[in-house]
Protein backbone atom coordinates (compact mmCIF):
# COMPACT_ATOMS: atom_id res chain seq x y z
CA UNK A 1 0.00 0.00 0.00
CA UNK A 2 1.48 3.35 -1.02
CA UNK A 3 1.26 6.12 1.62
CA UNK A 4 -0.45 9.34 0.59
CA UNK A 5 1.73 12.29 -0.33
CA UNK A 6 2.06 14.94 2.35
CA UNK A 7 0.92 17.72 0.02
CA UNK A 8 -2.58 16.18 0.08
CA UNK A 9 -3.10 17.66 3.58
CA UNK A 10 -4.60 20.71 1.85
CA UNK A 11 -7.42 18.67 0.23
CA UNK A 12 -10.89 20.21 0.64
CA UNK A 13 -13.70 18.09 2.06
CA UNK A 14 -15.15 15.96 -0.77
CA UNK A 15 -18.78 16.57 -1.67
CA UNK A 16 -19.39 13.17 -3.30
CA UNK A 17 -17.86 9.73 -3.83
CA UNK A 18 -16.18 10.65 -7.12
CA UNK A 19 -14.33 13.52 -5.49
CA UNK A 20 -13.12 11.18 -2.73
CA UNK A 21 -11.74 8.80 -5.32
CA UNK A 22 -10.02 11.70 -7.07
CA UNK A 23 -8.27 12.87 -3.89
CA UNK A 24 -7.15 9.34 -3.06
CA UNK A 25 -5.85 8.83 -6.62
CA UNK A 26 -3.92 12.11 -6.60
CA UNK A 27 -2.49 11.45 -3.13
CA UNK A 28 -1.17 8.12 -4.36
CA UNK A 29 0.28 9.67 -7.50
CA UNK A 30 -1.83 7.68 -9.98
CA UNK A 31 -2.92 9.24 -13.28
CA UNK A 32 -6.43 9.23 -14.70
CA UNK A 33 -5.09 7.21 -17.61
CA UNK A 34 -3.80 4.40 -15.40
CA UNK A 35 -7.07 4.32 -13.49
CA UNK A 36 -9.04 4.26 -16.74
CA UNK A 37 -6.95 1.32 -17.88
CA UNK A 38 -7.74 -0.57 -14.67
CA UNK A 39 -11.47 0.19 -14.92
CA UNK A 40 -11.49 -0.53 -18.69
CA UNK A 41 -12.99 2.80 -19.58
CA UNK A 42 -11.85 6.12 -21.05
CA UNK A 43 -10.01 8.88 -19.23
CA UNK A 44 -13.04 11.11 -19.88
CA UNK A 45 -15.24 8.65 -17.97
CA UNK A 46 -12.84 8.80 -15.01
CA UNK A 47 -12.99 12.60 -15.18
CA UNK A 48 -16.81 12.50 -15.19
CA UNK A 49 -16.81 10.11 -12.21
CA UNK A 50 -14.48 12.38 -10.26
CA UNK A 51 -16.56 15.47 -11.11
CA UNK A 52 -19.79 13.77 -10.02
CA UNK A 53 -21.29 13.67 -13.49
CA UNK A 54 -21.38 9.85 -13.55
CA UNK A 55 -22.53 7.74 -10.63
CA UNK A 56 -20.32 4.85 -9.53
CA UNK A 57 -22.04 1.46 -9.36
CA UNK A 58 -20.98 -1.28 -6.94
CA UNK A 59 -18.98 -3.22 -9.52
CA UNK A 60 -17.04 -0.15 -10.70
CA UNK A 61 -16.39 0.91 -7.10
CA UNK A 62 -15.00 -2.51 -6.24
CA UNK A 63 -12.51 -2.36 -9.15
CA UNK A 64 -11.58 1.26 -8.32
CA UNK A 65 -10.90 0.40 -4.66
CA UNK A 66 -8.73 -2.53 -5.70
CA UNK A 67 -6.76 -0.34 -8.10
CA UNK A 68 -6.30 2.34 -5.40
CA UNK A 69 -5.34 -0.35 -2.84
CA UNK A 70 -8.11 0.70 -0.44
CA UNK A 71 -10.33 -2.38 -0.44
CA UNK A 72 -11.21 -1.97 3.24
CA UNK A 73 -11.40 1.82 3.28
CA UNK A 74 -14.44 3.44 4.96
CA UNK A 75 -15.78 5.64 2.15
CA UNK A 76 -19.36 5.96 3.43
CA UNK A 77 -20.81 7.27 6.69
CA UNK A 78 -21.91 3.87 8.00
CA UNK A 79 -18.42 2.50 7.27
CA UNK A 80 -16.84 5.43 9.10
CA UNK A 81 -19.05 4.71 12.10
CA UNK A 82 -17.73 1.14 12.16
CA UNK A 83 -14.17 2.43 11.77
CA UNK A 84 -14.60 4.81 14.71
CA UNK A 85 -16.07 2.04 16.84
CA UNK A 86 -13.09 -0.19 16.11
CA UNK A 87 -10.67 2.64 16.91
CA UNK A 88 -12.41 3.17 20.25
CA UNK A 89 -12.11 -0.58 20.90
CA UNK A 90 -8.40 -0.41 20.09
CA UNK A 91 -7.97 2.22 22.79
CA UNK A 92 -9.76 -0.03 25.27
CA UNK A 93 -7.35 -2.85 24.40
CA UNK A 94 -4.44 -0.48 25.09
CA UNK A 95 -6.04 0.50 28.42
CA UNK A 96 -6.20 -3.18 29.35
CA UNK A 97 -2.60 -3.83 28.33
CA UNK A 98 -3.59 -6.12 25.45
CA UNK A 99 -0.98 -4.57 23.20
CA UNK A 100 -0.52 -7.33 20.56
CA UNK A 101 -4.28 -7.32 19.89
CA UNK A 102 -4.30 -3.51 19.73
CA UNK A 103 -1.38 -3.59 17.29
CA UNK A 104 -3.15 -6.06 15.01
CA UNK A 105 -6.31 -3.96 15.01
CA UNK A 106 -4.41 -0.78 14.21
CA UNK A 107 -2.70 -2.51 11.32
CA UNK A 108 -6.10 -3.43 9.90
CA UNK A 109 -7.32 0.16 10.33
CA UNK A 110 -4.26 1.80 8.72
CA UNK A 111 -6.11 2.18 5.40
CA UNK A 112 -7.51 5.44 6.82
CA UNK A 113 -4.09 6.99 6.10
CA UNK A 114 -4.87 6.66 2.38
CA UNK A 115 -7.91 8.95 2.68
CA UNK A 116 -6.32 12.45 2.76
CA UNK A 117 -9.65 14.22 3.32
CA UNK A 118 -10.43 12.30 6.56
CA UNK A 119 -8.13 14.51 8.64
CA UNK A 120 -9.94 13.97 11.92
CA UNK A 121 -9.92 10.17 11.66
CA UNK A 122 -6.30 10.19 10.50
CA UNK A 123 -5.35 12.26 13.56
CA UNK A 124 -7.42 10.03 15.85
CA UNK A 125 -5.71 6.97 14.34
CA UNK A 126 -2.23 8.47 14.76
CA UNK A 127 -2.87 9.46 18.38
CA UNK A 128 -4.01 5.89 19.09
CA UNK A 129 -0.84 4.63 17.42
CA UNK A 130 1.23 6.97 19.62
CA UNK A 131 -0.49 5.55 22.70
CA UNK A 132 0.53 2.07 21.61
CA UNK A 133 4.13 3.18 21.09
CA UNK A 134 4.30 4.76 24.55
CA UNK A 135 2.90 1.62 26.20
CA UNK A 136 5.53 -0.44 24.37
CA UNK A 137 8.24 1.92 25.60
CA UNK A 138 8.99 3.21 22.07
CA UNK A 139 9.16 6.80 23.35
CA UNK A 140 11.31 8.41 20.65
CA UNK A 141 9.10 6.98 17.94
CA UNK A 142 6.01 8.16 19.82
CA UNK A 143 7.25 11.73 20.24
CA UNK A 144 8.29 12.00 16.60
CA UNK A 145 4.82 10.95 15.44
CA UNK A 146 2.84 13.14 17.84
CA UNK A 147 4.87 16.24 16.90
CA UNK A 148 4.64 15.46 13.16
CA UNK A 149 0.84 15.21 13.49
CA UNK A 150 0.26 18.52 15.32
CA UNK A 151 -0.86 20.31 12.13
CA UNK A 152 -4.06 18.24 12.29
CA UNK A 153 -4.89 19.25 15.87
CA UNK A 154 -7.06 22.35 15.33
CA UNK A 155 -10.01 20.59 13.67
CA UNK A 156 -9.68 17.30 15.55
CA UNK A 157 -12.47 15.64 17.52
CA UNK A 158 -12.62 15.78 21.32
CA UNK A 159 -11.42 12.17 21.53
CA UNK A 160 -8.39 12.86 19.33
CA UNK A 161 -7.48 16.06 21.22
CA UNK A 162 -7.76 14.20 24.54
CA UNK A 163 -5.31 11.56 23.29
CA UNK A 164 -2.99 14.25 21.92
CA UNK A 165 -2.62 15.95 25.28
CA UNK A 166 -2.14 12.64 27.08
CA UNK A 167 0.46 11.54 24.56
CA UNK A 168 2.35 14.82 24.74
CA UNK A 169 2.37 14.59 28.53
CA UNK A 170 3.76 11.05 28.45
CA UNK A 171 6.45 11.90 25.87
CA UNK A 172 7.63 15.03 27.68
CA UNK A 173 7.58 13.39 31.12
CA UNK A 174 9.54 10.34 29.99
CA UNK A 175 12.30 12.13 28.11
CA UNK A 176 15.71 10.89 29.19
CA UNK A 177 17.05 14.42 28.73
CA UNK A 178 15.25 17.78 28.91
CA UNK A 179 12.39 16.41 31.01
CA UNK A 180 9.82 19.15 31.65
CA UNK A 181 7.40 18.12 34.40
CA UNK A 182 5.58 21.45 34.41
CA UNK A 183 4.70 21.25 30.70
CA UNK A 184 3.84 17.55 30.96
CA UNK A 185 1.47 18.31 33.84
CA UNK A 186 -0.29 21.01 31.81
CA UNK A 187 -0.97 18.50 29.03
CA UNK A 188 -2.25 15.85 31.46
CA UNK A 189 -4.52 18.34 33.24
CA UNK A 190 -5.82 19.63 29.90
CA UNK A 191 -6.75 16.05 28.93
CA UNK A 192 -8.54 15.58 32.26
CA UNK A 193 -10.40 18.89 32.05
CA UNK A 194 -11.64 18.45 28.47
CA UNK A 195 -12.95 14.92 29.06
CA UNK A 196 -12.59 12.00 26.68
CA UNK A 197 -15.85 11.98 24.70
CA UNK A 198 -16.71 8.53 23.37
CA UNK A 199 -13.51 7.01 24.75
CA UNK A 200 -13.81 4.95 27.92
CA UNK A 201 -12.07 7.00 30.62
CA UNK A 202 -8.74 5.46 31.52
CA UNK A 203 -7.83 5.99 35.22
CA UNK A 204 -4.18 5.73 34.20
CA UNK A 205 -4.49 9.49 33.55
CA UNK A 206 -4.76 9.97 37.32
CA UNK A 207 -1.57 7.92 37.73
CA UNK A 208 0.22 10.01 35.10
CA UNK A 209 -0.76 13.26 36.83
CA UNK A 210 0.30 11.78 40.17
CA UNK A 211 3.67 10.65 38.79
CA UNK A 212 4.34 14.10 37.34
CA UNK A 213 3.43 15.84 40.59
CA UNK A 214 5.58 13.45 42.59
CA UNK A 215 8.56 13.86 40.30
CA UNK A 216 8.22 17.63 40.45
CA UNK A 217 8.13 17.72 44.23
CA UNK A 218 4.45 17.59 45.14
CA UNK A 219 4.05 14.15 46.82
CA UNK A 220 1.06 15.20 48.96
CA UNK A 221 -0.93 16.27 45.89
CA UNK A 222 0.28 13.20 44.00
CA UNK A 223 -1.24 10.95 46.68
CA UNK A 224 -4.69 12.41 45.95
CA UNK A 225 -4.50 11.40 42.28
CA UNK A 226 -3.06 7.96 43.02
CA UNK A 227 -5.90 7.29 45.43
CA UNK A 228 -8.42 8.34 42.75
CA UNK A 229 -6.82 5.87 40.35
CA UNK A 230 -6.94 3.07 42.92
CA UNK A 231 -10.63 3.78 43.61
CA UNK A 232 -11.39 3.67 39.88
CA UNK A 233 -9.42 0.47 39.29
CA UNK A 234 -10.89 -1.11 42.42
CA UNK A 235 -14.11 -1.60 40.49
CA UNK A 236 -12.19 -3.33 37.67
CA UNK A 237 -10.60 -6.23 39.53
CA UNK A 238 -9.87 -7.90 36.21
CA UNK A 239 -7.29 -5.19 35.53
CA UNK A 240 -4.75 -6.43 38.07
CA UNK A 241 -1.77 -4.86 36.31
CA UNK A 242 -2.93 -1.24 36.51
CA UNK A 243 -4.33 -1.63 40.02
CA UNK A 244 -1.00 -3.03 41.21
CA UNK A 245 0.94 -0.30 39.43
CA UNK A 246 -1.23 2.45 40.96
CA UNK A 247 -0.66 1.03 44.44
CA UNK A 248 3.10 0.87 43.87
CA UNK A 249 3.14 4.51 42.75
CA UNK A 250 1.31 5.46 45.93
CA UNK A 251 3.89 3.47 47.91
CA UNK A 252 6.64 5.63 46.39
CA UNK A 253 4.92 8.79 47.66
CA UNK A 254 4.53 7.30 51.12
CA UNK A 255 8.28 6.60 51.17
CA UNK A 256 9.00 10.26 50.54
CA UNK A 257 6.81 11.52 53.38
CA UNK A 258 8.00 8.85 55.81
CA UNK A 259 4.81 6.73 56.11
CA UNK A 260 6.65 3.40 55.92
CA UNK A 261 4.10 1.29 57.81
CA UNK A 262 1.27 2.31 55.47
CA UNK A 263 3.59 1.69 52.52
CA UNK A 264 4.43 -1.78 53.82
CA UNK A 265 0.73 -2.64 54.12
CA UNK A 266 0.09 -1.58 50.50
CA UNK A 267 3.09 -3.58 49.26
CA UNK A 268 1.73 -6.70 50.95
CA UNK A 269 -1.61 -6.14 49.20
CA UNK A 270 0.17 -5.93 45.82
CA UNK A 271 2.18 -9.08 46.57
CA UNK A 272 -1.03 -10.97 47.39
CA UNK A 273 -2.68 -9.59 44.25
CA UNK A 274 0.13 -10.59 41.89
CA UNK A 275 1.72 -13.73 43.40
CA UNK A 276 1.53 -16.81 41.15
CA UNK A 277 -0.03 -14.76 38.34
CA UNK A 278 1.14 -13.58 34.92
CA UNK A 279 1.99 -10.18 36.45
CA UNK A 280 5.60 -11.03 37.26
CA UNK A 281 6.82 -7.49 36.63
CA UNK A 282 4.55 -5.99 39.27
CA UNK A 283 5.30 -8.80 41.70
CA UNK A 284 9.03 -8.10 41.25
CA UNK A 285 8.46 -4.35 41.69
CA UNK A 286 6.55 -5.01 44.92
CA UNK A 287 9.43 -7.16 46.15
CA UNK A 288 11.81 -4.31 45.28
CA UNK A 289 9.76 -1.86 47.35
CA UNK A 290 9.56 -4.35 50.22
CA UNK A 291 13.35 -4.76 50.19
CA UNK A 292 13.68 -1.00 50.49
CA UNK A 293 11.21 -0.95 53.41
CA UNK A 294 13.33 -3.48 55.31
CA UNK A 295 16.51 -1.52 54.60
CA UNK A 296 14.92 1.70 55.83
CA UNK A 297 13.58 -0.02 58.95
CA UNK A 298 17.04 -1.23 59.89
CA UNK A 299 16.99 -4.79 58.54
CA UNK A 300 19.38 -4.68 55.53
CA UNK A 301 19.98 -8.44 55.70
CA UNK A 302 16.33 -9.19 55.02
CA UNK A 303 16.30 -6.36 52.44
CA UNK A 304 19.21 -7.97 50.59
CA UNK A 305 17.47 -11.35 50.61
CA UNK A 306 14.30 -9.86 49.14
CA UNK A 307 16.07 -7.72 46.51
CA UNK A 308 17.99 -10.74 45.23
CA UNK A 309 14.68 -12.59 44.97
CA UNK A 310 13.29 -9.62 43.00
CA UNK A 311 16.25 -9.66 40.59
CA UNK A 312 15.71 -13.37 39.86
CA UNK A 313 11.94 -12.93 39.59
CA UNK A 314 12.07 -9.98 37.19
CA UNK A 315 14.95 -11.09 34.94
CA UNK A 316 15.02 -7.53 33.55
CA UNK A 317 15.95 -7.05 29.91
CA UNK A 318 18.53 -4.27 30.22
CA UNK A 319 18.56 -3.75 26.46
CA UNK A 320 15.22 -1.94 26.88
CA UNK A 321 14.53 1.48 28.41
CA UNK A 322 12.22 0.12 31.12
CA UNK A 323 14.50 -2.85 31.79
CA UNK A 324 17.38 -0.50 32.59
CA UNK A 325 15.22 1.57 34.93
CA UNK A 326 13.92 -1.43 36.88
CA UNK A 327 17.28 -3.20 37.11
CA UNK A 328 18.98 0.04 38.13
CA UNK A 329 16.44 0.45 40.92
CA UNK A 330 17.26 -3.03 42.22
CA UNK A 331 21.01 -2.43 42.06
CA UNK A 332 20.58 0.79 44.03
CA UNK A 333 18.79 -1.00 46.88
CA UNK A 334 21.18 -3.96 46.79
CA UNK A 335 24.20 -1.64 47.08
CA UNK A 336 22.64 0.21 50.03
CA UNK A 337 21.77 -3.04 51.84
CA UNK A 338 25.35 -4.29 51.42
CA UNK A 339 26.63 -0.91 52.63
CA UNK A 340 24.52 -1.13 55.80
CA UNK A 341 25.80 -4.67 56.37
CA UNK A 342 29.36 -3.24 56.16
CA UNK A 343 30.14 -5.34 53.09
CA UNK A 344 31.90 -2.40 51.50
CA UNK A 345 33.71 -4.15 48.64
CA UNK A 346 30.56 -5.88 47.50
CA UNK A 347 28.56 -2.66 47.81
CA UNK A 348 31.15 -0.77 45.77
CA UNK A 349 31.10 -3.44 43.05
CA UNK A 350 27.30 -3.26 42.77
CA UNK A 351 27.42 0.56 42.69
CA UNK A 352 29.97 0.43 39.86
CA UNK A 353 27.71 -1.96 37.95
CA UNK A 354 24.81 0.41 38.43
CA UNK A 355 26.86 3.38 37.25
CA UNK A 356 27.79 1.55 34.04
CA UNK A 357 24.15 0.60 33.52
CA UNK A 358 22.83 4.18 33.71
CA UNK A 359 25.71 5.75 31.78
CA UNK A 360 24.51 8.93 30.13
CA UNK A 361 21.99 9.75 32.86
CA UNK A 362 23.97 12.23 34.96
CA UNK A 363 21.64 12.19 37.95
CA UNK A 364 21.52 8.41 38.28
CA UNK A 365 25.27 8.12 37.69
CA UNK A 366 25.80 10.61 40.52
CA UNK A 367 23.62 8.58 42.89
CA UNK A 368 25.59 5.39 42.25
CA UNK A 369 28.86 7.29 42.57
CA UNK A 370 27.68 8.67 45.93
CA UNK A 371 26.89 5.14 47.15
CA UNK A 372 30.36 4.10 46.06
CA UNK A 373 31.88 6.98 48.03
CA UNK A 374 29.88 5.99 51.12
CA UNK A 375 31.86 2.72 51.25
CA UNK A 376 35.01 4.69 52.05
CA UNK A 377 34.19 7.68 54.25
CA UNK A 378 37.68 7.61 55.72
CA UNK A 379 38.78 9.18 52.47
CA UNK A 380 38.29 12.97 52.60
CA UNK A 381 37.71 13.04 48.84
CA UNK A 382 34.69 10.76 49.29
CA UNK A 383 33.16 13.08 51.89
CA UNK A 384 33.93 16.10 49.72
CA UNK A 385 32.18 14.51 46.73
CA UNK A 386 29.04 13.70 48.70
CA UNK A 387 28.86 16.96 50.62
CA UNK A 388 29.92 19.46 47.96
CA UNK A 389 28.94 17.81 44.69
CA UNK A 390 26.26 15.12 45.02
CA UNK A 391 23.99 16.73 47.64
CA UNK A 392 23.94 20.27 46.09
CA UNK A 393 23.36 18.95 42.58
CA UNK A 394 20.59 16.58 43.67
CA UNK A 395 18.90 19.41 45.59
CA UNK A 396 19.16 21.74 42.59
CA UNK A 397 16.90 19.48 40.47
CA UNK A 398 13.84 20.04 42.69
CA UNK A 399 12.61 16.54 41.74
CA UNK A 400 11.27 14.53 44.67
CA UNK A 401 13.37 11.44 43.98
CA UNK A 402 16.57 13.46 43.82
CA UNK A 403 15.70 15.35 46.99
CA UNK A 404 15.02 12.09 48.76
CA UNK A 405 18.43 10.74 47.72
CA UNK A 406 20.04 13.97 48.96
CA UNK A 407 18.17 13.62 52.26
CA UNK A 408 19.51 10.09 52.77
CA UNK A 409 23.06 11.24 52.01
CA UNK A 410 22.73 14.04 54.59
CA UNK A 411 21.51 11.57 57.22
CA UNK A 412 24.43 9.25 56.55
CA UNK A 413 26.97 12.06 56.77
CA UNK A 414 25.34 13.23 60.01
CA UNK A 415 25.82 9.76 61.52
CA UNK A 416 29.40 9.65 60.24
CA UNK A 417 30.24 13.04 61.80
CA UNK A 418 28.64 12.06 65.11
CA UNK A 419 30.79 8.93 65.27
CA UNK A 420 33.84 11.11 64.74
CA UNK A 421 32.51 13.56 67.38
CA UNK A 422 32.40 16.35 64.85
CA UNK A 423 29.25 17.78 66.45
CA UNK A 424 29.24 21.03 64.50
CA UNK A 425 29.43 19.19 61.16
CA UNK A 426 26.76 16.74 62.33
CA UNK A 427 24.47 19.63 63.25
CA UNK A 428 24.96 21.24 59.83
CA UNK A 429 24.03 17.96 58.13
CA UNK A 430 21.01 17.61 60.41
CA UNK A 431 19.81 21.11 59.56
CA UNK A 432 20.34 20.45 55.87
CA UNK A 433 18.37 17.19 56.10
CA UNK A 434 15.51 19.03 57.82
CA UNK A 435 15.44 21.70 55.12
CA UNK A 436 15.42 19.09 52.35
CA UNK A 437 12.56 17.22 54.03
CA UNK A 438 10.53 20.44 54.25
CA UNK A 439 11.24 21.02 50.57
CA UNK A 440 9.97 17.50 49.77
CA UNK A 441 6.73 18.08 51.67
CA UNK A 442 6.03 21.62 50.43
CA UNK A 443 7.47 21.32 46.93
CA UNK A 444 8.03 24.15 44.42
CA UNK A 445 5.64 27.09 44.37
CA UNK A 446 5.29 27.43 40.58
CA UNK A 447 2.69 24.64 40.35
CA UNK A 448 -0.65 25.34 42.02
Amino acid sequence: MKPPKTKSNACPLPQHLGEKLKQIREAKGFSQESMAHALKCSRVTISHIENGKVEVNDETLLVAKKFLEIENAPLFEHELNVFESRLLTTNELIDEGRLPEAGDMLKNLSVILCLPYEKNYIFFYKMTEVRLFTRRGELSRAEELVIASEELLDNASLEAKHLYHRNMGVCIFNRLHHKDCKTALKHFQKALEMGCGKLVFDPMLYVQIGATLMEYGKPIRAIIYYEQAIMAYGGRRSNVSTLAYSNLCLVECLFFIGELQRAKKLINEVLELTVNTEHKLHYALALTKMAYIHQQMGDPKEGLKIIEQAIVQANDDISTFNGKIYYGMKLNIKAICLLDMKKYKESSAVAEEGKRLVQGNERKEMIFEAINKLTNLRDSESIDYIENIAIPRLCATNYTGSLYEALNLCERLKIHYKKRRAEKKAAIMGDMAGEIFRKIIVGPTDIE
